[in-house]
């Protein structure tokens, strides 16, 4: 118990110092944290919540089936959850059983808003006294109570990130703006609840605080993430997600309730990250399509119709929800629906994932020719539905055999809409990102990407008098140095040349210092 409290105390301390910006015992310990682990793990990232090695192994092979054991990575907010849903509702593993000798239920739909992924099996949280700079979270593993909470169904992830951030080069402030992100994901599985098999009861908790600095940028796309959602201006508190997702059989799956769509691509090898880990601005975190929201109200179905082709049918209300709970009148304005169909690859013995999704809306919106008329002007133009179409893909150039989420390469997205009411009429982005190309820091992760916005020209046309618009065009480079496996600090350099023709083009530089408890 002594050596227990020492422990903690230790951390606690640890904690303060790094708080006040004194990391010289966090570099020092730098090498000693990245020195490969004595037992590699084959398995995928998940989360530390697990109840023990051998759990976490078998969640592994029973979550990718056949031989694609590789994360999925979907493409934008509505078209990626088709492999995302997929990653979490494959085809179990036969052979696999649980401790009644039954077929093991597939238990990953409890890691489907949990928040970042932790590094495989090497990182777990265990209760043996150990050096606390090589523990997964500050506070390990609380005397046990992770692992009790665990298997009475109770898994959490708790994530506290900081943001240094100011614009170098444009039209607008010279400042360094400070922010940060408190991140809260808490998931209860109905099976060891003493309730249904296959379901989870998901949420999220966000509080941020602070001044951002894309609040005096000229550019149409946030430079932070994690900090534009869930609320672009001031402190606050949202409840971003309240979901139950159920897995029905081998083949189907469904989520329904408020769902946080950024939390639906924050597992992706190359864009992924939550805006916490990864690519900062929003274009490469939660590329914004015009059609789908920052969080819906509706539900998700997954159907696997062959062991490496997958389809998956969103449905949800057109109307962002995340500032409501999405039961005010749902459904009110219309509904859209997107349908996505993924296919596994494999060249030259890496893995691959190509997709195509179509979506329509029903919703009424002003036609864009009309928006500078005052709602309810006579003779204003509405316009009855409108259209999305997206291709997107992505190849790994590396992978680690023995654990395949070592692995960087590769993606690439092409989007188009109707261009009216949706003022974003099609985007290109490419990057190149994964895990470290420095194979002695496998806790590195590292991204470059370019993107160009096409804006409407019907909106472009209707406010020339009063503004020239343009396409919009940047470029991200970041490296997350993890000092540990609770903190990383990542640098980052933005330049865009932003939606308004009279301004000039942007640089912004930044730093993010992020811990795990």
């Amino acid at each position: 118990m002594n050596e227990s409290m020492n422990r903690t105390h230790f951390r606690s301390r640890c904690l303060l110092s790094l708080m006040t910006f004194l990391l010289s015992g966090a570099v020092a310990a730098e090498t000693k944290a990245q020195q490969p682990a004595k037992k590699p793990s084959a398995c995928a990232r998940y989360d530390l919540q697990r109840p023990s090695a051998e759990a976490d192994k078998r969640d592994v092979d029973d979550a990718l089936a056949g031989e694609e054991k590789t994360k999925h990575i979907p493409s934008s907010i509505a078209a990626r959850c088709t492999e995302q849903t997929k990653e979490f509702f494959p085809e179990p593993n036969p052979n696999s059983k649980d401790e009644t000798g039954s077929p093991k239920l597939n238990r990953a739909l409890a890691t489907l808003f949990t928040g970042p992924s932790q590094q495989s099996k090497r990182d777990e949280v265990t209760d043996a006294p150990q050096d606390p700079w090589e523990d997964q979270v500050i506070f390990g593993n609380l005397n046990g109570a992770r692992n009790k909470l665990a298997k009475h169904g109770v898994t959490f992830n708790l994530r506290w990130t900081q943001f240094w951030q100011g614009m170098t080069h444009g039209d607008g402030k010279h400042t360094i703006d400070y922010s940060g992100k408190w991140d809260l994901w808490i998931n209860a599985e109905t099976e060891k609840m003493g309730l249904w098999e296959g379901g989870v009861i998901g949420t999220h908790l966000d509080f941020r605080y602070g001044t951002a600095t894309y609040t005096h940028s000229n550019s149409a796309l946030p430079s932070n993430t994690s900090v534009f959602f869930p609320i672009p201006n001031g402190p606050g508190f949202i409840v971003s997600s309240l979901f139950l997702s159920q897995r029905v059989n081998d083949r189907f799956s469904f989520i329904v309730g408020k769902i946080n769509t950024i939390d639906l691509l924050g597992r992706n090898r190359i864009n992924g990250g939550f805006g916490l880990d990864g690519f900062m601005n929003v274009v490469f975190a939660a590329p914004p399509s015009g059609f789908t929201p920052a969080a819906i109200f509706g539900g998700i179905l997954s159907f696997r119709l062959q062991d490496r082709t997958s389809l998956t049918v969103m449905i949800f209300d057109p109307e962002d929800v995340m500032l409501r709970t999405g039961l005010e009148r749902p459904f009110d304005t219309g509904i859209k629906v997107a349908t996505t169909l993924g296919r596994q690859t494999r060249f030259w013995s890496k893995s691959g994932l190509h997709r195509l999704q179509a979506a329509y809306s029903t919703a009424e919106r002003p036609s864009l020719g009309d928006i500078l008329l005052p709602p309810g002007t006579e003779g204003r133009l509405i316009k009855n539905g409108s259209y999305f179409f997206l291709y997107s893909g992505e190849q790994m150039f590396y992978e680690n055999k023995n654990d395949p989420s070592q692995a960087w390469g590769f993606y690439g997205q092409v989007n188009v809409s109707d261009g009216n009411p949706n003022f974003m009429h099609g985007a290109v982005i490419v990057a190149l990102g994964g895990t470290s190309l420095i194979r002695s820091r496998p806790r590195d992760r590292f991204g470059v990407g370019y993107y160009q916005y096409f804006i409407s020209r019907k909106l472009k046309d209707t406010v020339l008098p009063i503004v020239d618009l343009r396409n919009e065009h940047g470029f991200e480079a970041f490296y997350n140095f993890a000092i540990t496996p609770w903190m990383g600090l990542t640098p980052d350099f933005q330049y865009s040349r932003p939606i308004r023709g009279d301004r000039r083009s942007e640089m912004t530089l930044g730093v993010r210092l992020g811990f795990r408890f």
